[in-house]
């Protein structure tokens, strides 16, 4: 598994290409690789850049290489072909990498590709980050219900508890069983009993990831995914302390010289230093400019995709071992504060344009286009450009005093035409002596007759201070859509850029979270994201209803919640990072409803629970359970201590066979029937009699230690006597 033998490397690609079991272990390995991994396909034209590859080994090994000359002679890029990929993992992290191995491109080798009409069976997956409670000792799993009927093998919903045993693989092809149990009072799909081995031998941690994928034939898998500050370093019986410092290079020159191949260890996390040929030629075509605007991907601290924002700010070389690389060539300025780390470099290939109208329909400039000629705009329509651009210019300042040789008609406004960098190359501007970096940038200077240093400006402001830049090409779009729009419609209409649309969505995002009282028409509104715990949130729904100390005393009110799914729940039983994230609305209404029962007074009234007897099993409690023990029981809608007043029979709960008789104690994971009283009035009913009273949940400290259905029941009778 670990070998770097290359000629073992071609079947073992083949069975991860062509075999459907094989299939689920790619699938599974790119879930947990992550949304940014890109790995290039078998027989692809690549190019290579050693200094990613040296790059990827500082990272990983957390020395300082920076100052490391390459002893040899070598190009910043190498253009190979992808003989094989090997998708591997490592042994005590569950890390993810891939072993690539590259040959230089030649036209003797034939280099197999990947059948492209293969069938690929259909599969599901879901990935959910892992909470407090997810990882508690005494914890399970808990699973989405959405997730849970799409991914997991469904469960028989008609048995009192439904329950199943579960069988995942991992990446190592290592069995992992667990217990699938569907809490009917809760509505919750759990993994119970092998989730805690689980968890405690891959050592994972709140914020990991976890990541179930399940094929057309039942085939379920399970993989992690790490939180970023815990990623591991470089496979040790792969790259060796001789090939961390100068054997890349020399592997790599070896390799160039002599046509041979040469394997790389690729990890998804790294920068791309194995390039596309055609992403790479599409780089170069887009000759990003000094002060252009781009976009690009990053992974979020929730291993979700989101999207940075910035401004090319100057262009120069990443390593002065390497003149005129691509590599990190690219200075940039962010426009926003982010919690992730990012750099001041990037690569081309790793950045897309960022264009202002990408958002607005190609036909709304298409009305009304009336071409203007040259004399038009050069005279009297100087009013298309806004204060902020004909004030204090100082690009091309000659030039503007005479007629533009520009023509921006509506025609020429179309989806290729409408980048920042096109449409900031159209104004007459000094040229400088272009620099070579082999066609992919196109910096920009401008000579400025001051007292103050000289420095990269645009249209009059500074691209290096750190102050947000606003587009000078968004402007010229807001106003000539102003005065298309006035035209036709006798009132201005302003278009937005994404960046503002997307702020504007995020501002109005409802971040509040609705609360609705009994006996009160309007509702309230409660911002969670401000409050630190559930003590924070009933002082704010008394100051909201003014109930002064009526909701901390839980004697009158009682406050419940619904979450996405309309499950509807108390408040307080649920972590409280858990409970935000799954909050919809919260409901405050009259203790005294829960737990009442309406019933025919006449033929058959509801009568008061004497006592019960029930057939329990536990699920999560830690010690011993003893003739005494008073938990409470969430029945229906009732929420009341019960005293265990007699374990009558310990059972198997698979079968219902007896075992013992009169146990002292129970433990996790056993069943018995048992004697109940309630220590308050309370009205159930045989589960056979009527369902949705003959069921509960036993709950203790603020969790649900087991479940059970009620089996018969000894009512009071109506006048007080037993």
């Amino acid at each position: 598994m670990e070998s770097g033998n290359v000629v073992n490397t071609q079947p073992e690609l083949s069975g991860i290409i062509d075999g459907s079991k094989s299939y689920m272990y790619e699938q599974l390995w790119k879930l947990c690789a992550g949304p940014l991994c890109d790995i290039p396909k078998l027989g692809e034209k690549v190019y290579y850049f050693p200094q990613g590859h040296i790059e990827l080994v500082e990272a990983s090994t957390r020395e300082e290489l920076n100052e490391l000359q390459p002893i040899c002679d070598l190009p910043s890029k190498l253009q190979c072909r992808v003989i094989a990929i090997q998708l591997k993992v490592e042994n005590n992290s569950d890390e993810t990498y891939a072993e690539i191995t590259l040959m230089p491109d030649t036209t003797q080798v034939v280099i197999p590709t990947q059948n492209q009409n293969q069938f690929r069976p259909l599969v599901n997956s879901f990935t959910k980050v892992l909470t407090a409670s997810d990882t508690s000792v005494h914890g399970g799993f808990s699973v989405p219900k959405k997730h849970a009927i799409e991914c997991l093998p469904p469960l028989d919903m008609s048995q009192p508890l439904p329950t199943q045993e579960i069988l995942a693989i991992d990446l190592h092809s290592n069995q992992w069983r667990f217990r699938h149990i569907y809490r009917g009072t809760t509505q919750r799909h759990l993994l119970t009993t092998g989730w805690n081995a689980f968890t405690t031998s891959k050592k994972l941690v709140e914020g990991d990831v976890i990541v179930f994928v399940r094929g057309e034939t039942g085939e379920l898998r399970v993989g992690i995914r790490r939180a970023g500050h815990q990623q591991g370093n470089i496979p040790s019986s792969i790259v060796s302390i001789e090939s961390m410092r100068h054997g890349i290079i020399a592997s790599a020159k070896h390799a160039f010289d002599n046509q041979c191949m040469f394997i790389v260890v690729y990890k998804p996390r790294s920068s791309q230093f194995i390039v596309s040929y055609d992403k790479f030629l599409d780089a170069v075509n887009n000759k990003f400019n000094v002060g252009s605007r781009f976009t690009m991907r990053f992974e979020g601290d929730d291993f979700s995709e989101r999207r940075s924002f910035g401004t090319i700010i100057g262009v120069s070389d990443f390593s002065p071992h390497w003149k005129c690389s691509e590599w990190r060539s690219l200075e940039v300025q962010w426009d926003e504060f982010a919690s992730f780390p990012r750099p001041n470099q990037v690569s081309p290939w790793d950045i897309e344009h960022l264009t202002p109208w990408s958002n607005v329909s190609r036909s709304s400039f298409l009305k009304n286009k009336r071409s203007r000629e040259v004399n038009e705009i050069g005279s009297s329509s100087s009013h298309l450009l806004p204060p902020t651009l004909t004030q204090g210019q100082e690009i091309g300042q000659q030039s503007m005093a005479t007629p533009m040789n520009i023509s921006l008609r509506y025609r020429d406004i179309t989806e290729d035409a409408m980048t920042p960098s096109r449409l900031l190359m159209s104004y007459p501007v000094q040229p400088m002596a272009k620099l070579n970096y082999n066609n992919v940038v196109t910096p920009i200077e401008e000579n400025i007759t001051t007292n103050a240093v000289a420095s990269f400006r645009l249209f009059g402001v500074s691209l290096a201070t750190p102050s947000v830049i606003k587009d000078p090409v968004e402007q010229i779009g807001l106003e000539i859509s102003r005065l298309t729009q006035e035209k036709k419609f006798g009132q201005s209409q302003i278009l937005r850029s994404p960046i503002e649309i997307q702020s504007k969505q995020l501002s109005s995002t409802r971040t509040c979270t609705k609360v609705q009282m009994q006996g009160v028409t309007i509702g309230r509104a409660v911002d969670l994201s401000v409050l630190n715990g559930y003590d924070q949130l009933i002082l704010e729904l008394e100051k909201l209803f003014d109930l002064k100390g009526q909701l901390q005393a839980r004697n009158q009110w009682e406050i419940a919640f619904t979450n996405n799914e309309e499950d509807k729940m108390l408040v307080g039983d649920d972590p409280w990072p858990e409970f935000c994230n799954m909050v919809k609305k919260i409901f405050i209404y009259s203790k005294e409803e829960r737990g009442y029962v309406a019933s025919n007074s006449k033929d058959d009234p509801a009568k008061v629970a004497a006592s019960f007897t029930s057939q329990v099993v536990i699920m999560n409690h830690l010690g011993q359970i003893k003739n005494g023990y008073t938990p409470v029981l969430d029945c229906h809608t009732s929420h009341i201590a019960v005293k265990f007043s007699e374990i009558l029979t310990k059972i198997d709960w698979r079968t219902g066979h007896e075992i013992e008789k009169e146990p002292k104690f129970l433990k996790n994971s056993e069943a018995a029937i048992i004697n109940m009283t309630p220590t308050k009035p309370m009205v159930v009913e045989a589960y056979s009699a009527y369902p949705p009273l003959g069921r509960f949940a036993i709950r203790d400290m603020r969790q649900t230690v087991g479940v059970g259905v009620i089996k018969s029941v000894v009512k009071k009778d109506p006048s007080g006597a037993k």
